[in-house]
């Protein structure tokens, strides 16, 4: 056989061998552990009895896959503690929101009780890449919907309630802005409310001489305010921007994760379970 046989051998077996370095602590073993340092026995050797280039490159695949599958196995069992961690934060952070009761942080929380006392180093390397995979994937989905699509769902109520107590102070109190306070749901029923109470009260304040003006700090001129209205839409602000092409945006899902994104008549629709939006 040709010396560059050889060569990649060794080079292949001197990779895995460095691998192996990395896995001495007992957290590593297993049957991943095991094959790699079995491997290595097997070809790190004067004479590895083998006659044909098909062997060698055989060889160097079975060492190259070994070696590939130890630095898979070592990643997880390393991340999966912060991992972990990362999934107790999440549900702590949302637990002290308004959004404490939502499905997403039950099922996180449930999630995270049933691992947290796993002896991950003893699972296998599928169900150990799996398991890193939902912590993160719950961990991503649970502070999405807290910190991101909740809050934009729910941005039209919170606006409205916010210009209705900027028209009327002593309406804090009134029932259907302390429900928007807890709004959780882009909810329509309450958003009507809103919108009669905030309608009523902006046209009031226009009956008595239109109030909308301030004046300028360096000219001492009175000049007219800018009334919000964008709250007056159903998800004005739920947007994303994409390339158009014969009347198709390029929305995708990755464009606001853990929500997915669909092509209807007309219009695209964004839901995330029972959850939707359609713009």
């Amino acid at each position: 056989m040709g010396s560059k046989y050889y060569q990649n051998l060794a080079e292949a077996v001197e990779l895995a061998k460095q691998e192996a370095t990395l896995v001495v602590d007992e957290k590593y073993n297993g049957k991943t552990k095991d094959a790699l340092n079995g491997a290595i026995a097997k070809y790190d050797v004067a004479d590895p009895k083998m006659h044909t280039d098909k062997e060698f490159d055989a060889a160097v695949k079975e060492l190259e896959a070994l070696v590939k599958q130890s630095k898979e196995r070592r990643a997880n069992i390393d991340k999966y503690p912060t991992s972990l961690e990362s999934l107790q934060k999440a549900v702590e952070e949302a637990k002290e929101t308004k959004y404490a009761n939502i499905p997403e942080v039950a099922d996180a929380e449930k999630y995270y009780n049933e691992n947290k006392d796993v002896d991950y180093v003893k699972l296998d390397d599928a169900d150990l890449k799996k398991a890193v995979e939902t912590l993160d994937n719950k961990t991503n989905l649970t502070s999405n919907m807290v910190k991101t699509c909740l809050p934009l769902v729910t941005k039209q109520i919170t606006d409205l309630a916010a210009a209705i107590v900027a028209l009327d102070e002593a309406s804090v109190n009134d029932e259907a802005v302390l429900a928007a306070g807890n709004a959780t749901t882009d909810d329509q029923s309450l958003v009507a409310k809103l919108k009669y109470i905030y309608t009523s009260k902006l046209y009031k304040k226009i009956a008595t001489g239109n109030p909308f003006k301030e004046k300028d700090a360096d000219t001492g001129d009175e000049v007219d305010v800018t009334i919000p209205a964008s709250f007056l839409i159903q998800n004005a602000n739920f947007y994303s921007t994409g390339t158009v092409n014969n009347g198709d945006v390029a929305a995708k899902d990755t464009d606001f994760p853990g929500w997915t994104i669909e092509k209807t008549t007309g219009n695209f629709s964004c839901s995330l379970g029972n959850r939707s939006v359609v713009w």
